[in-house]
């Protein structure tokens, strides 16, 4: 509808009960009789041809092949046509009456699609119709109006370029609908002395009146059917979608708006760990970078905690982060649209989707999408050139070397060369003087006591001893009519090499395997080998135990040992993660100062909420990353160690995850007692438990998780790809992102696989379960909030125990797969 043409008035049910009413009155006085079609139909049947074959008639190639060869040789009369009839529609009786409408019910493959199609006489050639069908009594016949038999399928086409207004109003011209609408139209109009003529003419106004480039009648079926929303929409086939002619610049241009935002930010992420992955240098080190700067970029970005909540000298952390910019831009596009205008205030803001962005505390004015792309494109640029230069001029990644005191070296070598027997015992001096060496016209040759040559097809050509400088192979070899001799000074190998090639052997019409079959070496050979087997007298079998020489046990201290000593000296990887562990602590404590000291509103709630959400998935990921590509390295040891059966690898993948746990506490330890008394949770035993308690649980798994990614797959990049998409998966379904209770009913179970959803509910649930307060939630009641985290957040009383179970059977489940991928999954190719 064109916006000049103002909003067209609204048809309620008992308005058009009243309208057919009028229509009905009017007719007769006017004296136009509606049209009246009963339908009748007599011992209506329906048969079908069909294949009597033995074989299934599932339309196969094969069978559709066959049945072709056979129809084909059946019309040739070359065989019999083995075709019999089954009925699909049997002799149905009935009538349709004028003016009512029949609802034909039954299972699929009753048959009424056939039904309608005999009724409507739209039968397909190759079926056969016996009985009757009667339009008023007259049977139908080719000469029947269509108009009163239309047969209307699910599958009926359209006109693609026409718009649905156009569609209908087409037809009714066609059919001369509008013309008598008109004439009824005129005729209310007439009746000016009669008292409901007001009346008449209002409801006549409502039913017919949208739009001014249509019909009457095309305007009350819009309407009735309730097409007025897309009364202008093009139809569209297959390939093209129906469009609203009046808003196309809306809807489309939101939705490129949308890509050009998710464009930019993936070139802006793109580049920024380019760069931290040339500043890294090593997969380790880009991992730990990678994560640690990830975790500050969301919590100041504006998602985690809004930016009104941020300490005022911490703002400039959130204007900092692109992730700040992009969630501007989509979350602008979204809530500044026109299905979000509808009128509320609050915080002065008019819109829904304004107060919805002032509360979140996103920015409200329009232009500043723009602004947004252009500064997430203007990051890209930047961390893009930055990688360019760290690249240019950052040195190799760091490699360890052995200290050592060159005054010390060089005095001990002066006393060596002295003669004096005071040298240092600490070091090995191996003092030389300058040689020359120089050589000409060497052969080598190598002696050894037997020789097994081999033709190309596993034929043993010769086996024997090869005597001095190869003296016995020669002689053996020479004694063939027509093998060629060896030169003077020729290498024995060469010549033997060149002599038992296939092209030689060929060439000179032999076959060394034959023989060697034939000749007396052979049969020595074989005394020899009857000899040998014999079993010696007096003399025990050698005894090999089963398995490994030690038991398990002795194996797994073994391996423990091997990857403490590994760990140890291992700073890249065990440094760092303390070192993060505690930065990351910090931050968090910096950033959440405080708040669960006084909680008056739901925002306070949320704010804790972020603390949880990311004690439960940041740290334990950044831990998941880093350890990744150490395990990667140690896989590669283990299959050459466990191939030589050294030890197994279930005993190796214990010790994988039990070197693990101490680092993993010294880490849970840093965090609890950063982040608990900075971000001003109650200092109770209990609750310090519980905190502690979950972020072990919450590190156990994450580090299992990790090994398992890697044990699965056949490289450390398709382990980082599946670990991510995971996380993303776990990130969603956490119980923050969208709170549980707002979960679709068919994904809540997508929650309850979730560790860090657990983790989420133990660490909120065990600091705010006993809570009191009254808090104020905008356009509800006040309640306390532990009411709250019931009703709206769905966290309930008595649930932690379960939660601790949820987390030791995850980490014990993901031990149970790393150590069967571990054992059972081999990647190496040689």
């Amino acid at each position: 509808m064109d916006p000049s043409e103002g909003e067209a008035p609204v048809l309620t049910h008992e308005d058009n009960q009243a309208f057919l009413q009028l229509l009905r009155e009017n007719m007769e006085l006017l004296g136009m009789e509606e049209a009246k079609v009963d339908v009748r139909f007599e011992e209506v049947s329906v048969e079908a041809d069909v294949c009597t074959t033995s074989r299934q008639a599932l339309p196969t190639l094969f069978n559709s092949a066959v049945s072709s060869v056979h129809e084909t040789a059946a019309s040739l009369r070359m065989c019999t046509n083995r075709k019999g009839q089954i009925k699909i529609i049997n002799g149905v009786s009935g009538t349709i009456r004028s003016s009512r409408m029949t609802l034909v019910l039954g299972a699929p493959g009753s048959g009424k699609t056939t039904f309608l199609k005999a009724l409507a006489g739209k039968l397909d050639p190759s079926l056969k119709l016996k009985g009757k069908v009667m339009y008023n009594g007259e049977e139908i016949c080719s000469s029947t109006p269509h108009y009163l038999r239309a047969y209307v399928s699910q599958h009926d086409l359209h006109h693609a370029e026409m718009t649905v207004r156009e569609t209908i109003n087409f037809s009714s011209q066609m059919l001369g609908t509008n013309h008598t609408f008109e004439m009824l139209g005129e005729a209310i109009r007439k009746q000016s002395a009669n008292n409901k003529a007001e009346k008449y003419i209002e409801l006549f106004t409502k039913a017919n009146t949208y739009g001014a480039r249509s019909g009457l009648a095309t305007n009350y079926i819009i309407k009735i059917l309730g097409l007025s929303d897309c009364a202008d929409t093009i139809i569209g086939d297959d390939l093209r979608r129906g469009d609203l002619e009046n808003g196309p610049e809306t809807i489309l241009g939101r939705f490129f708006q949308q890509l050009l935002v998710l464009f930019v930010m993936h070139q802006m992420s793109m580049g920024l760990y380019r760069l931290l992955a040339s500043i890294g240098r090593t997969q380790v080190m880009a991992n730990t970078l990678g994560t640690t700067v990830l975790i500050p970029i969301c919590i100041l970005g504006g998602f985690i905690i809004p930016k009104d909540e941020l300490q005022l000298w911490l703002r400039w952390g959130y204007w900092a982060s692109p992730f700040t910019y992009a969630q501007n831009a989509i979350s602008m596009n979204e809530f500044l649209d026109n299905r979000w205008a509808k009128e509320f205030h609050y915080a002065n803001a008019n819109t829904i989707g304004k107060v919805i962005l002032k509360i979140k505390g996103l920015l409200i004015d329009w232009q500043w999408y723009w602004i947004c792309v252009n500064i997430l494109f203007g990051f890209s640029v930047v961390f893009n050139i930055l990688s360019i230069f760290t690249l240019q001029f950052l040195n190799p990644p760091y490699k360890h070397k052995v200290n050592i005191n060159i005054r010390k070296v060089n005095m001990d070598y002066n006393i060596q060369i002295s003669g004096d027997n005071k040298a240092s015992t600490n070091q090995v001096i191996l003092p030389f003087q300058p040689l020359s060496l120089v050589f000409n016209h060497i052969n080598y040759f190598v002696d050894m006591p037997k020789l097994l040559l081999m033709k190309r097809g596993g034929q043993l050509i010769y086996s024997g001893s090869l005597g001095p400088l190869c003296s016995n192979m020669i002689n053996y070899f020479e004694a063939i009519p027509g093998v060629p001799r060896i030169h003077e000074g020729q290498n024995p190998a060469a010549w033997m090499l060149d002599i038992s090639s296939q092209a030689t052997e060929y060439r000179i019409g032999l076959d060394y395997a034959q023989i060697y079959h034939d000749s007396s070496l052979y049969k020595q050979n074989m005394l020899l080998v009857d000899e040998q087997s014999k079993p010696e007298q007096n003399k025990e079998d050698i005894y090999f135990p089963p398995g490994y020489w030690p038991n398990f046990k002795e194996q797994w201290l073994a391996c423990l040992w091997k990857q403490h000593c590994s760990y140890w000296k291992n700073p890249e990887h065990n440094l760092a993660r303390i070192i993060n562990t505690f930065c990351v602590s910090i931050i968090i404590g910096i950033v959440f100062w405080k708040i669960g000291l006084t909680i008056n509103e739901e925002q306070d709630i949320f704010n804790i909420l972020g603390v949880t959400y990311g004690s439960a998935l940041f740290l334990g990921y950044m831990n998941a990353t880093m350890l990744q590509p150490i395990v990667a390295m140690e896989r590669v040891v283990l299959y050459r160690e466990t191939a030589s059966g050294m030890y197994s690898a279930t005993a190796y993948a214990i010790a994988q995850i039990a070197i693990e746990v101490p680092y993993m506490l010294v880490q849970v330890f840093i965090y609890t007692s950063i982040v608990y008394p900075m971000t001003g949770f109650q200092v109770t035993a209990t609750k310090l438990f519980w905190f502690s308690l979950f972020m072990v649980l919450s590190f156990l798994y994450y580090t299992v998780f990790a090994m398992v990614t890697v044990a699965l797959t056949p490289n450390v990049e398709i382990a980082a790809a599946l670990s991510f998409l995971i996380f993303i998966l776990w990130n969603i379904f956490s119980g923050f992102i969208i709170l549980k209770e707002m979960i679709p009913a068919w994904w809540r179970w997508m929650y309850w696989a979730d560790p860090a959803a657990w983790t989420v509910y133990g660490l909120t649930f065990s600091q705010l379960g006993e809570r009191t307060e009254v808090i104020r939630v905008p356009g509800r009641a006040d309640v306390t909030v532990r009411e709250y985290l019931e009703v709206y957040i769905g966290l309930r009383d008595g649930q932690l125990p379960l939660m601790t179970a949820l987390h030791l059977a995850a980490a014990a489940l993901m031990a149970a797969l790393f150590c069967l991928g571990i054992k059972h999954l081999r990647f190496q190719r040689r």
